[in-house]
């Protein structure tokens, strides 16, 4: 499973505002989909993360950071809870 495919499925499975589920996927179009949105989930591991991580620090405005990290995290989060990454 891909992390676009994961994303996928958080995004379409979260209660949200319509407002709330377009920002999650501008959030993850601007700063995840296109660094990693075609890995694998099961291969991130700590130095892919952390380079991504710097690259949104880098890449993107200030006010953008928190929420785009927050989402990630979701993200992280939803494939150890479905097995993906221990």
């Amino acid at each position: 499973m891909t992390l676009n495919q994961l994303a996928e499925k958080l995004i379409t499975q979260q209660t949200c505002t319509a407002d709330s589920e377009r920002d999650y996927r501008g959030y993850y179009d601007r700063a995840i989909r296109r660094i990693l949105g075609e890995t694998d989930v099961t291969t991130l591991d700590e130095p892919c993360v952390l380079a991504w991580l710097k690259a949104v620090i880098v890449d993107q405005p200030a006010s953008q950071v928190k929420p785009i990290v927050l989402l990630m995290r979701k993200l992280l989060d939803l494939a150890v809870k479905r097995r993906h990454l221990s």
